[in-house]
Order: structure tokens, then C-alpha cells, then sequence
């Protein structure tokens, strides 16, 4: 099967970006690595795992690991790609804290992680603007649904942007009004 001849690149890949991920968001190297490089996902795909991943507690990275694990070769991949993923990222961690906590109070460290900062902001815009592009270049079929994820959108982005109501509130509210505005729908 397909899922069993993708499971070892997966796990490759999956050590690869648990080794040279220590800056975190790595939602666009995931989604090069799957969608652009492997072909295992559409764009659609990925940003649908990626909003389940972004709904569960935990790192959304280490959720859409699990998720493309699963995807690929069920339950055991998933856990074996967590792992992959996970463990060399873990024991670098450990290393950089233990430096870390040697020389934090340091001003030169402190400018650089000002610096980092500021790449990982930009990185998360960039994935923003190549799903947002992948919709624009292959809009959907203007239907009530599609009117219906806009609005949950703009309602999401008020509430916790300009309202700055907690996230816990706000998906299972906007999840509910999805759910009874598509058991109206039929």
C-alpha cells in the first residue's frame, strides 16, 4: 500500500524537521514538505488538517504531525511521526536550556531573541498569505457555505483581535453556529 511506501519518508522527514525546527512555526516548511515537495496533500487538505490541528491543545505543528501520520498510515504512524518529530527536538531543547539558563541575563541575547521574535511573526504571515492566496488563485463556487466560513472568519478574527475574547470561548462558539447553521441548511 501507498501509506506503507510514504511512512518511512515521512519519518525521515519528520526527524529533519524535529532537528532544524527549534524556532517553532513550522506550518510553512510542513506544508512545502507535503503539498509543493511530496504531493501527499492539496492546499485544501493541508489547511483543513491545519484548522483541526489549530482547534487541539498542544503545539499545532506537533497536532499536524500526528494528523499526517495518521493520514499516511493510520494510528501507529501517527504516533511514530509525533516521535520522529518530537524526540530530536526535545533533546536539542534540553541542551539550549541548559546554555540558556547559564547566560540569559546577557544583553546580546536578549537582542537576539528580539530579532527571532520578529521572524517567527513573519513566518506565520506567511503561511496566512499562501493559504489566503491558494483560495484567491482557486476560489470556491460562491455558495452559502463558502459565505459561511467567511463570515466565522471575520467573527473569529473580531473576537479575539479587537474584542480579545479568550480562544476556549471562541471556537466552540463559532463551531457550534456552524453546526446549526448547516442542520438548517437540510
Amino acid at each position: 500500500p501507498a501509506g506503507e511506501r510514504r511512512l518511512p519518508r515521512l519519518l525521515v522527514d519528520m526527524v529533519f524537521l524535529g532537528l532544524t525546527g527549534l524556532g517553532g512555526n513550522l506550518q510553512p516548511r510542513v506544508r512545502y514538505l507535503v503539498v509543493v515537495k511530496r504531493r501527499w496533500l492539496d492546499e485544501e487538505e493541508f489547511a483543513e488538517l491545519l484548522t483541526l490541528a489549530s482547534l487541539l491543545p498542544g503545539g499545532n505543528t506537533s497536532n499536524l504531525v500526528v494528523h499526517l501520520g495518521v493520514r499516511i498510515g493510520g494510528r501507529f504512524a501517527g504516533v511514530a511521526a509525533f516521535a520522529a518529530f518530537a524526540l530530536p527536538g526535545f533533546l536539542i531543547a534540553l541542551g539550549i536550556s541548559t546554555v540558556y539558563s547559564a547566560i540569559s541575563g546577557r544583553g546580546l541575547v536578549q537582542g537576539a531573541l528580539r530579532g527571532i521574535e520578529g521572524g517567527s511573526v513573519g513566518m506565520l504571515a506567511f503561511v496566512a498569505w499562501k493559504l489566503l492566496a491558494a483560495r484567491v488563485r482557486k476560489p470556491p463556487a460562491l455558495t452559502r457555505t463558502r459565505i459561511l466560513e467567511a463570515a466565522l472568519s471575520l467573527a473569529a478574527f473580531g473576537l479575539l483581535a479587537v474584542v480579545q475574547v479568550p480562544i476556549i470561548v471562541v471556537v466552540p462558539v463559532l463551531g457550534a453556529v456552524g453546526l446549526v447553521v448547516e442542520r438548517l441548511d437540510r
